[in-house]
């Protein structure tokens, strides 16, 4: 992900005349406004951490034709570090799925859940390699029709699970580390994403560094964040994936034309300054898009996916 800053503001107070402050000052203990700087160190303290993800996925064409999902994923971390960077591997501990409140097998999580993989990143944290995906390729090459493998393919590439783990890891690490805020400020920038299909998707980013909270007996930083694009480039990619699984499954006839209008979505998260340690993530993403079913005309789609992540960190 490429990210270029467009403004970078601080919320400021500067209309109390100065002898009240200095009243104030005398009366009350006030805790003076404190620069904030980003350091990256996850394997100080812990070495492992314990990530549970919950993700619940709303998704229909009107109120009555609607479908949710709600998987939890467990996975184990373990973190190295040499003179060069850091090794982190990362074995699955559970992984469960429920649709309208019943259990369902969904073959991808299966697969997932025996797939140990070894990411290493530099000393900032960016991804420099992935290592443990092969085992699952070939499984999915195996179980799968062939149709909907060359569809899939791509998006479990080793060069776009590092380009999709750096804009992840870029969006929540990377772009803080020796960067230096105040309570109260707010960044905006654009950035870019590369498609498998080789289309690129833009973004409008807010960020708000929103005030001091305790978290697990630390002082940790509430972030705030928000996005939007223009979805549009991802039509061609969504479209080939969805039909493919639809021809696979014996429906030659029936094809879903699929018109993604836009992508947006917010949350926020509690992190540890020192160490960019991140102990707890809520967000919510919507997908609007107009879709054009065989004998059902154009309909419009939501998608809402609502996540939330914990992490609890040990000492091995």
């Amino acid at each position: 992900m490429k990210s270029r800053f467009l403004t970078r503001t601080k919320t400021r107070t500067t209309s109390i005349p100065v002898y009240i402050c200095l009243l104030v000052l005398l009366c009350v203990n006030v805790s003076f406004s404190q620069i904030i700087e980003f350091k990256y160190d996850p394997s100080s303290e812990f070495n492992v951490v314990i990530d549970t993800l919950r993700i619940i996925k709303d998704m229909g064409i009107d109120s009555t034709h609607r479908r949710v999902d709600v998987s939890e994923i467990i996975n184990k971390s373990t973190v190295s570090k040499d003179e060069n960077g850091y090794s982190i591997k990362t074995e699955p501990i559970s992984i469960s799925t429920t649709r309208n409140g019943e259990p369902v097998d969904n073959p991808i999580l299966s697969i997932l859940k025996d797939t140990d993989f070894t990411v290493r990143t530099d000393l900032n944290g960016k991804a420099l390699s992935i290592e443990g995906y092969e085992k699952m390729r070939k499984q999915f090459v195996n179980d799968f029709p062939v149709k909907v493998v060359e569809a899939v393919f791509p998006m479990f590439s080793d060069e776009y699970l590092i380009q999709k783990m750096n804009a992840e890891l870029d969006g929540r690490i990377g772009m803080f580390i020796g960067e230096k805020v105040e309570i109260g400020e707010v960044w905006s920038w654009e950035s870019e994403f590369e498609l498998p299909n080789g289309g690129k998707l833009l973004y409008d980013n807010i960020i708000h560094f929103s005030e001091w909270v305790e978290f697990d007996g630390r002082d940790c930083l509430q972030i705030e964040f928000e996005y939007v694009t223009d979805a549009t480039e991802a039509d061609s990619l969504v479209n080939n994936f969805t039909n493919s699984v639809i021809k696979a499954a014996g429906e030659e006839d029936f094809e879903i034309d699929n018109s993604i209008s836009e992508i947006s979505g917010g949350g926020m998260r509690i992190v540890d300054p020192n160490t960019m340690r991140i102990f707890y993530e809520f967000s919510v993403k919507e997908v609007k898009s107009l879709m054009t079913i065989p004998e059902m005309g154009e309909q419009t789609m939501t998608v809402i996916e609502t996540r939330e992540h914990q992490f609890n960190y040990l000492k091995e």
